[in-house]
């Protein structure tokens, strides 16, 4: 196709015929700069798409190193709350126990107060029947010495 651009007037001859190659010719150099100039911004074009690219995958890169750094900190968190919530267990099965033997110790005491309030009742009574017992007794010797004194007058006054 070279050799007939180059040699097509010789092949042709003049005229209007002239004209019309020379326009389908001119027509080809405008399609081949359009197809240059096209070829330069499309490779404009990847280049930039290619630092585009490239940039992103920096940023990406970068993105993946804070998001690594924040799940390292979360698996942190999350330990430190797995540790907190073994002590809050540990504790509060501690304070279970601890509130247990407070109930089984009370209920204790109730009872040995219920207990000791019954002997209370019954102590004085106790002492209640002591008294009535000591006034008898009182009242026994009384009555005693009163005969005994009658024996001795009787033993003396028989004598």
């Amino acid at each position: 196709m070279t050799w007939i651009l180059e040699n097509w007037q010789g092949l042709v001859g003049g005229g209007s015929l002239t004209t019309i190659v020379a326009y389908v010719v001119n027509r080809q150099n405008n399609k081949a700069d359009l197809l240059t100039k096209i070829s330069g911004l499309y490779d404009g074009l990847l280049d930039d798409i290619k630092q585009s690219k490239d940039e992103l995958k920096e940023q990406n890169a970068e993105l993946k190193e804070i998001i690594k750094s924040y799940t390292d900190q979360f698996t942190e968190l999350r330990k430190s709350q797995n540790m907190l919530q073994g002590q809050f267990n540990d504790l509060n099965i501690a304070y279970t126990r601890e509130v247990e033997k407070s109930l089984y110790w009370m209920q204790k005491y109730d009872e040995l107060d219920k207990k000791y309030n019954e002997l209370m009742a019954k102590h004085e009574e106790v002492i209640k029947q002591n008294e009535h017992l000591e006034n008898l007794c009182e009242g026994l010797k009384t009555a005693h010495n009163k005969l005994q004194k009658e024996f001795e007058t009787y033993k003396k006054a028989n004598k």
